[in-house]
């Protein structure tokens, strides 16, 4: 069932809910209503029948012959009892047996209808004394008196049924109304969700990821209109990156390719002496070297790029005086400045690796006599890394582009001179990986720091 319908079928069932439970009280009201009433009126009639006791000369009376047709006319049965259970009069249809303890309305049986019975104790006043079994309860010329009186209430359940059938017709109604106003209220909610499915499904390349629209509303739709226009950009920026990185790959691996296959043509045209074979392979060996360099580093920034943040922790100094040692730089003066150390979460050969670069990229652009620093401090939630060194400097239109991938600020310099082009590309994967960032600032002519800050 597709989401629309599900969410009409969700407010259809709430209004048919809350419906019945209406009705069932509005039901339930006007039937303790009508009871009520109709009981006060029994009990009134039977109030009034007692008043048509009577007592002459020693015999009980009940006259309704004068004074009580109005009274019994309506009734469908009626009695008068004494406490002591002797019956003083009755008319019309005969009442079933009283229940012990019986003194509230009932509803039974009574000459094939369905009745209501009340049964009232009334005072009855007296104007002469009663004999026999009654004397003990007569007081002061007053005594009870017992009043059972039945109506039929064929009526009254009529109506209630006439009261089901129309709440039940305008629950229905309602019900109803609620469903195609649902219907048609989810169609225009989800509507631009529809329209981001088919937008979204439009999508046959990541160059074609889409910017979804915004209504400026601020609701939840446009919250997930932004949260997609995010994750279809970087889908995006990941595809491009990977486009420019394969055709990097591609071109920086081409030439010691080409390098090799131009040797081995060169040397198998025709038949060379030994020396001539032997300057043929070393150039083959070093245009190896080269691409087992490159693929190294492309496997590196690979890793670097991938898995979980690192959590057990490792000595950033130690570390960095470790690299600093087996630096090459002997024309150089390389030292590390800090704390004696500096333990931070993080993957030792990885940030090995951001090190090594760092300085090995310092070295290659700073001449005899300079010096490469390298600083470590903890700046309280993050320690912060910085190589500096007394170089050459990056010309500022080349800043916005060191980290990007075989990028080299001199193009003119091969891969022999300069590298694959991937050290700070490294750098920046690594810093990220570790929940870090990485910056450089530059002054050409002066010298280039850049600095790496690790949560600590």
């Amino acid at each position: 069932m597709s989401l629309r319908g599900r969410v009409t079928l969700g407010i259809f069932g709430t209004t048919v809910a809350l419906l019945l439970a209406l009705c069932a009280v509005v039901y339930l009201r006007v039937r303790t209503d009508r009871l009520r009433a109709l009981d006060e009126g029994l009990a009134a009639q039977a109030r009034a029948l007692g008043t048509m006791v009577e007592l002459d000369h020693g015999e009980w009376e009940v006259d309704v012959e004068k004074d009580g047709q109005a009274v019994v006319a309506s009734l469908a049965g009626w009695e008068v009892w004494t406490p002591g259970g002797e019956k003083l009069g009755q008319g019309g249809l005969a009442l079933p047996a009283a229940e012990p303890g019986d003194t509230s309305a009932r509803d039974a049986r009574v000459g094939g209808i369905d009745a209501r019975i009340v049964t009232k104790t009334v005072e009855v006043e007296l104007d002469d004394q009663p004999e026999g079994e009654m004397d003990d309860v007569a007081v002061l010329g007053r005594t009870p008196v017992v009043v059972r009186v039945a109506v039929d209430a064929a009526p009254l359940r009529a109506d209630l049924v006439a009261l089901l059938g129309l709440l039940a017709a305008t629950g229905g109604v309602f019900s109803v109304f609620a469903a195609g106003l649902a219907y048609a209220v989810a169609g225009r909610v989800l509507a631009p969700l529809r329209r981001m499915a088919e937008r979204a499904e439009a999508v046959e390349e990541p160059s074609d990821a889409p910017q979804l629209p915004l209504s400026g509303s601020g609701d939840e739709i446009d919250r997930l209109a932004r949260t997609l226009n995010r994750a279809f950009a970087r889908l995006h920026a990941a595809w491009s990156r990977q486009a420019r990185f394969t055709a990097a790959a591609a071109h920086e691996l081409r030439t010691p390719l080409a390098s090799i296959r131009t040797e081995a043509e060169v040397s198998l045209r025709r038949p060379r002496a030994a020396e001539d074979y032997r300057a043929s392979l070393e150039g083959i060996a070093e245009a190896a070297a080269r691409m087992h360099h490159t693929l190294d580093a492309m496997l590196l920034l690979a890793r670097a790029e991938s898995g979980a943040r690192p959590t057990a922790k490792v000595d950033l100094v130690e570390i960095a005086r470790e690299v600093v040692r087996r630096a090459p730089g002997q024309w150089v003066n390389v030292r590390v400045e800090g704390p004696p150390s500096l333990a931070v979460p993080g993957d030792a050969a990885l940030l090995e690796s951001l090190l090594r670069n760092l300085v090995d990229n310092s070295l290659r652009h700073t001449p005899t006599g300079g010096s490469v620093t390298v600083s470590l401090s903890n700046g309280g939630p993050m320690a912060r890394l910085v190589v500096r060194d007394t170089g050459h400097g990056i010309p500022p239109a080349a800043l916005a582009h060191v980290f990007d991938r075989f990028f080299r600020v001199d193009e003119a310099r091969s891969p022999e001179d300069g590298g694959a082009g991937l050290g700070l590309s490294i750098v920046r994967a690594v810093a990220e990986r570790h929940g870090g960032h990485a910056r450089v600032e530059s002054e050409p002519g002066k010298g280039t720091a850049v600095t790496v800050e690790l949560p600590c």
